[in-house]
């Protein structure tokens, strides 16, 4: 027989919140710096994990962006800001208009 009945070990409760390989990598990562790689792939499956954890750790106001082929021959990931837009901001009360 090749399998048996296991009463000890419990269902796993969250498979998605699991750390990844990178995520020291992006702990030191800072806006506006990029992690470079030679291969196509591999800058995708960078740009596919920080996105993963940004959600992961709820980090609000920056994102990861692609660029390929760059002049040096080299593929970057790059961590960067989110544009402010206005409806991010606090709305202010018109007042004293000036009209009597």
């Amino acid at each position: 027989m090749s399998f048996a009945i296991d009463t000890e070990t419990p269902y796993p409760k969250n498979t998605w919140g699991r750390a990844s390989k990178y995520d020291e990598l992006f702990e030191k990562l800072q806006p506006g710096q990029s992690l470079k790689t030679k291969d196509a792939a591999t800058a995708k499956r960078l740009a596919n994990s920080m996105n993963a954890y940004i959600k992961r750790h709820n980090i609000d106001g920056v994102r990861p962006s692609i660029r390929m082929n760059m002049d040096d021959g080299y593929h970057r990931v790059f961590l960067i800001k989110k544009p402010v837009k206005m409806a991010d901001l606090p709305s202010r009360k018109i007042v004293n208009m000036g009209m009597k």
